[in-house]
C-alpha cells in the first residue's frame, strides 16, 4: 500500500511543483496506484492457505456458491488489472 501512496502523492507534487509533466505522469500514476491493491485483493482472496476463497473441505456454502464467489472475484480482479493498465493511461492520455 506504501506504493499507492508513494504513486498518489507524486500525482500530487508534481501537479503542484511541475504541471507541465503532467501528461507523463498521470498516465503512470494509475497502474502505481491500482496495481498494489490488486496484488492486495489476489493475495488476500486466493492464497492456498489463508485465502479467504481458498476450497475448504467442511464448508458450509454448496459447492456452486463457492464456485461462483471464485469465479466472480477472479473476473473482478482481471478488469481492475485491465482498467489499471489500459483503461487509465488510454483516457489520460485523451483527457490531457
Amino acid at each position: 500500500m506504501g506504493a499507492s501512496l508513494v504513486g498518489f502523492l507524486a500525482l500530487l507534487a508534481v501537479g503542484h511543483f511541475m504541471p507541465q509533466a503532467l501528461p507523463v505522469v498521470v498516465p503512470l500514476a494509475g497502474p502505481l496506484v491500482f496495481l498494489p491493491w490488486v496484488l492486495l485483493c489476489v493475495c488476500t482472496w486466493f492464497h492456498p492457505q489463508r485465502g479467504s476463497l481458498r476450497p475448504k473441505p467442511g464448508s458450509k456454502a454448496p459447492v456452486f456458491v463457492r464456485e461462483g464467489m471464485r469465479w466472480y472475484a477472479a473476473v473482478f480482479v482481471g478488469l481492475f488489472i485491465a482498467v489499471a493498465v489500459v483503461v487509465w493511461p488510454a483516457l489520460a492520455i485523451l483527457w490531457l
